[in-house]
């Protein structure tokens, strides 16, 4: 209305943004949930893609997330879809040793990472599982805690609870929430390696940020083969992709 230029990057599918969960039956409860549904939905077109309509330039990440846009009725001609930015850490401003000294590495140990938030959608409870397979000088580092904002608050009990019951205390150290890029920073490149054991429904259609922390940090990388990685692999094949979303 001021006559300004507006660009919109997109990091969340609207089609996860908003997922419409039709109830099954015919009763009342579920026409009482459909009309409930239809009514946040249209909520959220109208705080959300209204807006992007008006938008003269949108950024998508991926194919998943373009795909959404486009079936909201957004104009494709407005959508420049690139790849999730990564700034490069050439001059690393801290050194770590913290994981090192809570998992008591010794020469020859491996020592592998999730980054990020602590989250259901994350894999963590696979990489934690992946341990039993792999011999005794493998260990893992969680580096992140909860999102302050986060309703996944039981996933620190169960993840501590898993790690309990498998005998992996002394395998597995979580650094908890990190408020700090350069700590951050540090931790990652005390590792050898990142692991990504995404869901592929809710990654199939989002870029992870965490993800690009590896890259940033020079460290090989390990994922699922969630549709976003896939696509990444196509151009630049930085990540070693699993056979199968299987922490085996």
């Amino acid at each position: 209305s001021v006559g300004k230029k507006v660009v919109v990057t997109v990091h969340l599918s609207p089609a996860l943004a908003f997922d419409f969960k039709p109830r099954g039956g015919i009763g009342p409860r579920s026409m009482i949930h459909m009309l409930r549904q239809k009514r946040l939905h249209g909520i959220f077109k109208q705080r959300h893609i209204e807006g992007f309509k008006m938008a003269d330039l949108l950024f998508s990440h991926n194919d998943g997330t373009t795909r959404s846009l486009v079936g909201y009725g957004i104009d494709r001609d407005k959508i420049v879809q690139c790849r999730h930015p990564v700034l490069p850490i050439t001059r690393p401003k801290t050194k770590s040793t913290e994981i090192a000294d809570n998992l008591n590495k010794k020469p020859g140990d491996v020592i592998y990472a999730t980054i990020g938030f602590m989250h259901k959608y994350k894999g963590i409870e696979d990489a934690v599982r992946a341990l039993k397979f792999l011999p005794d000088n493998y260990k893992l580092a969680i580096i992140g805690g909860m999102q302050p904002i986060s309703d996944e608050v039981n996933i620190y009990n169960t993840i501590a609870t898993l790690i309990d019951t498998l005998g992996l205390r002394d395998r597995v150290y979580i650094t908890g929430y990190i408020d700090d890029d350069d700590r951050l920073n540090a931790l990652i490149r005390e590792v050898d390696v990142c692991v990504y054991a995404y869901n592929n429904k809710y990654y199939g259609q989002v870029s992870s940020g965490a993800l690009n922390l590896a890259f940033a940090n020079q460290r090989a990388v390990i994922g699922y083969p969630t549709d976003s990685f896939k696509e990444m692999n196509k151009e630049f094949g930085e990540i070693k992709l699993t056979t199968a979303a299987a922490y085996y």
